[in-house]
């Protein structure tokens, strides 16, 4: 069924497309959605994230000019033995968290799981890029909405909240990163003027001329 005749039946919304995928002996359907995210402010010269999981080649709206990529927030694999695979925002997760138990031998069985799919609520990433441009965290990461993520995000959200809570915390650890850096520059800028030639050897070469050695 899944390698033989037409899948867009399975396709629970007009976001989603498929790839039938052959590697040697082993066959493959990839269902994948697809979005176009706004990334950058109008006439931003930053460049869509594109290297990261989950992102692809930039799109444009037709309307506006602004910098904006392709991401794929949600991807389920099925081989021909009826293995499924998921990737949500860019991460591997297990079958068990899906919490979908349901057969998948026919078309309908597949729009099933991938409309439950669709309706996994994700945690939406910590601040953005643009609020916290030059930090360099080691407890998170710029995912494919350009947002700061955690590393240990959980990505599936079982509560009200839109953001999980390793997510929510990076508002805190990006404001001292960004505190941290800045008192370096200004320190760094401080130590750079109290070492200019002109103003700590001024009266060491006024001495010498008048000694007559210069």
């Amino acid at each position: 069924m899944l390698f033989d005749g037409p899948l867009e039946p399975c396709l629970p919304s007009k976001t989603w497309g498929f790839h039938r995928i052959e590697f040697g002996q082993s066959k493959s359907v990839v269902f994948s959605q697809l979005k176009c995210v706004k990334i950058a402010g109008e006439g931003a010269s930053n460049s869509p994230h594109v290297d990261h999981p989950g992102a692809t080649a930039s799109c444009s709206s037709g309307v506006a000019s602004f910098a904006s990529s392709l991401v794929a927030p949600r991807i389920v694999e099925i081989d021909a033995s009826m293995n499924i695979r998921t990737v949500l925002l860019g991460k591997a997760v297990l079958t068990e968290k899906i919490q979908h138990s349901g057969p998948i031998s026919t078309v309908e069985n597949v729009r099933d799981l991938l409309k439950h799919v669709e309706e996994i609520r994700l945690c939406a990433g910590g601040p953005s890029t643009l609020e916290y441009p030059d930090v360099e965290p080691k407890s998170a990461f710029v995912d494919m909405y350009d947002k700061w993520r955690h590393n240990s995000c959980q990505v599936i959200l079982n509560t009200d909240s839109s953001v999980c809570q390793k997510c929510t915390s990076l508002s805190d650890t990006l404001r001292i990163h960004q505190k941290r850096k800045l008192e370096n520059k200004r320190k760094g800028k401080a130590q750079g003027l109290r070492t200019l030639p002109w103003k700590q050897n001024k009266d060491k070469i006024a001495a010498l001329r008048r000694a007559n050695m210069l």
